[in-house]
């Protein structure tokens, strides 16, 4: 099997969940690979890769539980080192099905133009196979943006409405991915 280069990832240190062996920044956390999208276990641990052309930093939050606010580990992906064209990866040895995760990322916030990245706000991987489940789930707090009142206004002001971006972090209010295939 290919020996993937070693690097060090900066963390967030707190105890991590029983989905999780013990990890050693300097010697277990790797690069990764830029494919399969999504997860992928491979050489006892696994590769996460994401799409974001426009990203300017990605950061991988693991969570304990559905429903944290705070992630138990995080990793802020290396712009030069951790991605490969417009696909950010990391490799993180024993993770095991049952971990929780999800993304936060960075980039312009202009929503006349599409863009609306917001650190603020956790993302789903798109290629995720399974998710967690919460007992309630708040539609405000997961906008990018502050909510407005639409009542009064014509079809013509909502499009040009300026879109305040909305600072409060999502994570205690949404679903968190869910690693599902077993490490190799």
């Amino acid at each position: 099997m290919q020996k993937l280069p070693t690097q060090t990832i900066k963390s967030t240190e707190r105890p991590l969940h029983d989905y999780v062996t013990e990890i050693s920044e300097q010697t277990d956390v790797q690069v990764g690979v830029p494919l399969p999208m999504g997860t992928n276990a491979r050489n006892e641990g696994v590769n996460f890769a994401l799409f974001s052309r426009y990203a300017s930093r990605v950061r991988l939050e693991l969570f304990d539980h559905s429903g944290d606010a705070k992630a138990a580990r995080v990793f802020d992906l290396d712009p030069v080192k951790n991605r490969t064209g417009d696909i950010w990866h990391i490799w993180i040895k024993g993770i095991r099905p049952g971990q929780m995760y999800a993304y936060r990322v960075d980039g312009p916030y202009q929503p006349p133009n599409g863009y609306r990245f917001n650190f603020n706000k956790i993302l789903l991987d798109p290629f995720a196979t399974a998710i967690s489940r919460l007992p309630t789930w708040e539609f405000a707090p997961a906008l990018g943006y502050e909510a407005i009142d639409t009542s009064h206004e014509t079809l013509q002001d909502l499009l040009t409405e300026t879109y305040h971006l909305n600072s409060q972090s999502s994570a205690i209010f949404i679903t968190k991915c869910t690693v599902s295939k077993e490490t190799k």
